[in-house]
């Protein structure tokens, strides 16, 4: 029960985010501490999906970023 309740404090701590970039930037850093790789494991469509914003500018964003 406390990993759900984890795991959906993140989920709405993501949400509130306004900017897709600092969701993105929040998501690559919770890999990082969970010790995952800081690179996507979803593909763009499940990203946007996880990150509850737009494909196309999800795109946007990540291009921004690199």
């Amino acid at each position: 029960a406390s990993r759900q309740g984890f795991q959906t404090w993140r989920k709405l701590s993501l949400l509130s985010r306004y900017e897709i970039a600092d969701r993105v930037k929040l998501y690559r850093k919770w890999r990082e501490e969970d010790g995952l790789a800081k690179s996507t494991p979803l593909n763009c469509s499940e990203l946007a999906q996880y990150l509850g914003v737009n494909r196309t500018a999800l795109y946007r964003v990540l291009d921004k970023i690199r």
